[in-house]
């Protein structure tokens, strides 16, 4: 007569699992090839996040500040720039370097062309580079400065001031606006200009 030999936990382990199978959507491991793609997408979305950080920083002043222009009533001066010898003159602070100009220069075009408006674009680029860019956006202007921005209170680009005869700031708009907003600024533009050429000559 055989001996009877005690069912250890394995063995009944093994047998109450008798018949079933696992199938792969059951238990399932990463793979070494797979943890490694999983690891190279994670760093390749820091690197995106990063990059897009480095891009939409102002190019000037200091990158966790807001961007500001120049304070309404401060003065500007511009070498070279005879604010005298326009009612009323519009300075375009640009830049290559910001995402942001290319999608205001329709704008700008427009502002450009008002009625009596004096227009100087100033890029902290050599000038002849200057010309070729705003030449590719299609953006003409009266005239082209380089100096740096910040010589001018501009912190981000793009920014617009209106500047009357005696180098007051009567108005700054930073940045890229909504189009609801664009629609409000260009009306704010067309009275201001409106209201400051109106006003007698200086003497």
């Amino acid at each position: 007569m055989a001996a009877l030999v005690p069912i250890g936990p394995s063995l009944r382990l093994a047998s109450a699992l008798h018949g079933w199978r696992l199938t792969p959507t059951q238990v399932s491991f990463p793979s070494r090839r797979r943890l490694i793609d999983l690891v190279a997408l994670g760093c390749a979305a820091v690197t995106v996040v990063l990059i897009a950080h480095r891009l939409m920083t102002p190019p000037i002043g200091n990158p966790y500040q807001l961007p500001t222009g120049p304070a309404a009533n401060s003065s500007i001066q511009i070498p070279g720039v005879d604010f005298r010898q326009h009612q009323v003159s519009i300075v375009m602070g640009l830049s290559r370097r910001c995402i942001w100009t290319p999608s205001v220069a329709a704008l700008y075009k427009q502002v450009a062309s008002l009625p009596g408006i004096y227009s100087i674009a100033v890029l902290d680029d050599p000038e002849d580079e200057s010309k070729r860019y705003l030449a590719s956006l299609g953006l003409v202007v009266d005239e082209i400065h380089e100096m740096p921005l910040d010589k001018i209170d501009i912190h981000g680009t793009p920014t617009l001031v209106v500047v009357d005869r005696t180098s007051t700031v009567r108005g700054t708009w930073v940045g890229k606006k909504t189009d609801d907003a664009e629609v409000d600024m260009l009306r704010s533009l067309v009275k201001l200009t409106g209201d400051l050429a109106a006003k007698p000559a200086l003497q």
